[in-house]
């Protein structure tokens, strides 16, 4: 499955580049998958889909690998853990310059739902539901990257 979500951020492109190029990990990516993964256990239960951790679950660890910059783009290869499991290593945070202030922050990835599987929960559930419940949460850990980017920002 694919899923792609943006935030607007009141920062300068030359911060936001800056945060993103600023080690590895970057900083601004610390707790942000422990958020995120508190989240998505959240909806899976709420959603009725935590049957016995069948459905892929948000990445508890994050890594990332080199970042490529140009005057205007920046963008951050991820790969994505959930618990031990490879959850995709098809993620990367983007920023993109909107003018002075304003800097377009998004996280595109594909991962696995593990609904293919025979006799698992897919019989029982929506695909639909699943992906629903992943970009609730990849929208929250992307909030979290924004707001540890904004905190790191002088006032």
């Amino acid at each position: 499955m694919y899923l792609r979500t943006f935030v607007d951020l009141p920062m300068d492109f030359d911060d936001v580049r800056a945060s993103l190029l600023g080690g590895l990990p970057p900083s601004c990516l610390t707790g942000a998958a422990e958020v995120a993964e508190r989240e998505c256990v959240d909806l899976l239960d709420a959603a009725g889909l935590s049957a016995g951790g069948r459905v892929a679950s948000w990445p508890s660890a994050v890594e990332a690998e080199s970042p490529v910059a140009t005057d205007r783009l920046a963008s951050l290869p991820l790969f994505l853990y959930a618990g031990r499991a490879l959850l995709t290593q098809l993620a990367t945070l983007d920023a993109g310059w909107l003018g002075a202030g304003r800097t377009h922050l998004s996280l595109s990835m594909s991962y696995d739902s593990r609904l293919d599987e025979v006799g698992d929960i897919a019989e029982l559930r929506d695909r639909a539901l699943v992906h629903r419940v992943h970009e609730a949460v990849a929208r929250r850990f992307l909030d979290a990257v924004a707001e540890r980017m904004l905190e790191a920002v002088p006032a």
